[in-house]
C-alpha cells in the first residue's frame, strides 16, 4: 500500500470511527454528511465540488456520459482521475487527468443498454474517492 492510500485509508477508518462513537453527531449539525460505503465517499447534498456531476446523452444502446466536477486543478490539490464502474464495482473505463488541467472534465462514450445501473467516481490527491451512482 503506498503512503497516500495509507493516509485515505487512515482517515477514512477514523471517520468511521468518529461516526461509530456517536452515529447522530454527523446529521445533528448537518456541517458533516459524508457517508462511506466501501470505502468510496459520497453526500447526498445537490453541491459538493468532489461529488461528480454526470449527464447522459443517449443514441439506442450508445450513451455519452459526461463526468465533471467543480473543482479546482493545481500542482498541490487536483482531481486525478474519473472512472465509471458497474453496480457490482467491476471497473468499464477510466481517464486520468492533467493536475493543471483548467476544467476537470471527461466523456466516455459506451455501449450500454438504457437503464444500467452504473457509478462515477472522482479522486482527489487530498481528499479520496467520492463516487455517485446514476442510471444510464
Amino acid at each position: 500500500m503506498n503512503r497516500r492510500k495509507a493516509i485515505q485509508y487512515m482517515a477514512a477508518t477514523a471517520m468511521v470511527t468518529a461516526i461509530s462513537a456517536n452515529p447522530l453527531a454527523a446529521s445533528q449539525d448537518g456541517k458533516e454528511d459524508v457517508k462511506i460505503d466501501g470505502g468510496w465517499q459520497y453526500k447526498e447534498m445537490e453541491y459538493e465540488k468532489h461529488v461528480p456531476e454526470v449527464s447522459v446523452v443517449r443514441d439506442g444502446d450508445a450513451a455519452a456520459i459526461t463526468v465533471q466536477v467543480k473543482h479546482p486543478q493545481g500542482e498541490f490539490h487536483h482531481i486525478s482521475t474519473f472512472k465509471i464502474y458497474s453496480e457490482n464495482r467491476i471497473e468499464i473505463t477510466r481517464c486520468d487527468l492533467n493536475p493543471t488541467q483548467s476544467v476537470p472534465k471527461a466523456t466516455f462514450n459506451l455501449n450500454v443498454k438504457p437503464g444500467t445501473a452504473l457509478i462515477a467516481t472522482t479522486d482527489c490527491n487530498i481528499h479520496g474517492i467520492w463516487m455517485k451512482p446514476f442510471t444510464a
